[in-house]
């Protein structure tokens, strides 16, 4: 309207300016110049209309066109129930209060349908037709109900004790006299093992039979792992504390490859050594601190409270545990076997022990530790040249303790005096004496990865010219002896205590034996603990046994199907081997059962099995017989002997040395056969140079050859003969 006012003046203006004559034409110029340029807005009150909309028809039409109408009438449907079931009593109880209350309502027990039956599932098709069939059920209702009894005692047993007051007296006697007999009955059951089976008590012999391998029983009885210092490791070596069967240690290294080993190699970390205790499989009772990985470790024998551990430096450490830290010999044991210290150390953080000595680093291996040996207490080396003697009485302290490397070196240490002045930070730790294994042919360094004491072995000594030094000679030469494996797989005998003549260094290796040479270490070298002279070589495919003062081998195994990991002497069994293989299982060898393959084997992890570790059967009240056995997850397994693999078994004794002394004849047969071979192909080679050379012309000398030939292919069958009649005489197939 204000816009419509505004037009409106101004097409009035502009009519009087053009208007007529005179005074009017002034007055229209007059009010040209009055009009204010643009629209006035004035401020006044707004008066309220209708709202009109233009397509309010077409909104309505639209939603009209989204209306579902019914085209049918609807159903009426009345739920109703019998009149008697009116004013039924219900019971009601007391529900949970609270703003979070929740009420479990349970379906009711219907025993027409069992909560086990299978329910089929079934794909069906419907379609939808026109006919509607009007169908009733009936169900039975099952719902529990509570009823309740009342009754008065002269309903039914008033009339029946008035007689009977007299028989209380015969009761009385009844029960006295069958009292003794229910008491032993009870107190029988109470000792008496009635789940315990019936062939239990009776002999090896008799239950299990000779060499049997139908009932192995291997019992796995505990696991040991840590989250937090076990996992992604693998367990290098293991072994159980001294004079206990609750408690063991094991050393874990880092479970990676080659080339990452080679990308770390010396940069020092911390590496452990977990003391588990049989009563916590979680988590360790005590751990001990190393700068560097432990790759080998051994207790003190003369006190359990030290153990010694090569680095992967090449270096030595010593730790010195408490008791306590140990976790035995604390106070009494309770019913569960546990100490007073598993009791205070539940829900604590472990004790972490340093190393209280270390070996210098320039005197020690240039390689990762690969052996421990400890040597027996009643030698005594000489620091100049390492000379062996007995002068220490057999009962004292251990005092040398051997290691050898993967740089060839053979380190002969005084622990002994090292814990003596362990309190003294200024004494270093020094071996005692140095020894480096070369090969003869090309002067390069032996690296060993096994090493085992050899204490008697006077076959291998020298003779002396003099008559007088016989008697030393042959005492420091046997006192030095020792036995190694190469990384290659080769086994040495060697003498620490060699000594050199003038013009050339001393023979340290006597003797090498090459038939097991896999240009791979030897896994195990072990000693047999029923025979003495027997040795056991366990490499990737194969083991070996071998017997002190027989060049040859007298045994090697077939081909395995699985790379073999570790080995070691049942020691209990003589005839018995346990290996470990990389797929996680464990091969029995039961040479009274057979030789050429193992008698079974038994799964113990899905990774590859590191190391062996049997208890030492010190306590004669413990009876069973334990494995520890660590593989390359971080896993420690203890498993259980049967006693089918603990008791000696018949004469097996007898047997298995027969059998070793059989295979040493049979060792000893084709080494003479072989060198008689050697010869007679010698001597052929030789006539057939002289043939060859003198050219002779006369048949004569064919004649003197074909004789010659025949003669030989004669002695040949009368040996043969002799032979198989000595072979029929042996197996009791003579005619009489």
């Amino acid at each position: 309207e204000i816009t419509d006012e505004w037009e409106a003046s101004i097409q009035q203006a502009e009519e009087a300016a053009e208007g007529g004559e005179g005074g009017e034409g002034e007055e229209g110029a007059v009010a040209m110049d009055n009009l204010e340029v643009g629209p006035v807005v004035q401020d006044l009150p707004r008066t309220p209309r209708e709202y009109v909309s233009e397509t309010a028809e077409d909104s309505a039409a639209a939603v009209d066109r989204f209306k579902v109408e019914n085209s049918r009438s609807l159903v009426a449907i009345q739920v109703s129930r019998a009149r008697r079931h009116f004013g039924a009593p219900v019971k009601f109880t007391d529900a949970p209060g609270g703003q979070d209350a929740t009420l479990t309502v349970r379906p009711q027990k219907d025993p027409n349908f069992s909560q086990t039956q299978e329910r089929m599932e079934l794909d069906r098709g419907i379609q939808a037709v026109h006919k509607v069939v009007t169908s009733a059920t009936q169900t039975t209702w099952w719902r529990p109900v509570n009823a309740a009894i009342q009754y008065r005692p002269e309903d039914f047993c008033h009339t029946e004790v008035q007689g009977r007051y007299e028989e209380v007296d015969g009761l009385a006697e009844f029960l006295t006299g069958v009292s003794t007999a229910v008491e032993e009955a009870l107190q029988q059951n109470e000792t008496v093992d009635i789940f315990k089976p019936e062939f239990a008590n009776l002999g090896d012999e008799d239950a299990t039979g000779f060499g049997s391998k139908n009932h192995s029983n291997i019992k796995e009885v505990r696991n040991f792992h840590d989250v937090a210092y076990t996992k992604g490791k693998r367990v290098e070596a293991v072994q159980w504390i001294p004079q206990e069967h609750n408690y063991l240690a094991c050393s874990t290294v880092d479970n990676i490859s080659f080339y990452d080993r080679v990308e770390h190699m010396g940069k020092a970390t911390i590496s452990h050594v977990l003391l588990w205790s049989w009563n916590e499989s979680l988590a360790p009772h005590a751990i001990l601190l190393s700068p560097w990985e432990v790759t080998a470790f051994k207790f003190w024998p003369w006190d359990r409270h030290f153990l010694i551990g090569g680095l992967s430096s090449g270096q030595l450490a010593i730790w010195k545990l408490s008791d306590y830290e140990l976790g035995v010999s604390v106070g009494q044991k309770n019913a569960r076997g546990a100490t007073q210290a598993d009791d205070d150390r539940k829900g604590h953080h472990q004790p972490e022990i340093r190393e209280r000595m270390l070996s210098t680093i320039d005197d020690s291996h240039k390689r990762p530790v690969m052996a421990l040996e400890w040597l027996p207490a009643k030698l005594e080396i000489a620091q100049r040249k390492g000379r062996t003697t007995e002068a220490n009485p057999e009962d004292g302290p251990v005092k040398f303790l051997v290691s050898t490397a993967g740089d060839g070196q053979m380190l002969i240490w005084d622990v002994k005096s090292a814990i003596d002045n362990l309190t003294e930070s200024d004494v270093p730790f020094k071996p005692l004496h140095k020894v480096q294994l070369q090969r003869q042919d090309s002067g390069t360094e032996m690296g060993c990865c096994q090493l085992l004491y050899a204490p008697a072995a006077p076959e291998q000594a020298e003779k002396p010219k003099e008559e007088g030094a016989k008697k030393q000679k042959k005492e420091e030469r046997v006192h030095s002896c020792f036995w190694a494996s190469t990384e290659e797989g080769e086994l040495i005998f060697g003498d620490w205590a060699a000594k050199g003549e003038e013009d050339r260094k001393p023979e340290v290796i006597k003797r090498m034996s090459t038939v097991s040479k896999t240009f791979r270490p030897m896994l195990s070298l072990e000693k047999s603990p029923i025979f003495g002279d027997i040795l056991l070589g366990v490499t990737d495919w194969s083991f070996f046994l071998w017997r002190e003062g027989v060049e040859q081998h007298l045994f090697q195994s077939c081909y395995a199907s699985a790379y073999f990991t570790c080995g070691c002497w049942s020691p209990t069994r003589p005839g018995v081997i346990f290996l470990g293989r990389l797929d996680g299982q464990l091969e029995v060898w039961d040479f009274l059962d057979q030789s050429h393959k193992p008698s079974f084997s038994h799964q113990v992890a899905s990774g590859a099995l590191t190391c062996l570790q049997f208890l030492k059967q010190e306590k004669r009240g413990h009876s069973e017989q334990r494995l520890a056995i660590g593989d390359e997850q971080g896993h420690l397994h203890v498993l259980v002997m049967p006693a089918n693999l603990v008791k000696e078994q018949g004469k097996e004794k007898p047997y298995m040395l027969d059998f070793f002394d059989r295979e040493e004849r049979r060792v000893a047969y084709f080494a003479e056969r072989r060198t008689r071979l050697e010869g007679l192909r010698e001597e052929i080679e030789k006539h057939a140079q002289e043939a060859d050379a003198a050219a002779p012309a006369e048949e004569g000398d064919d004649a003197a050859l074909a004789d010659m030939e025949s003669q030989a292919m004669k002695a040949a069958e009368e040996a043969y003969q002799k032979l198989e009649r000595q072979f029929r005489e042996e197996l009791g197939l003579t005619d009489n």
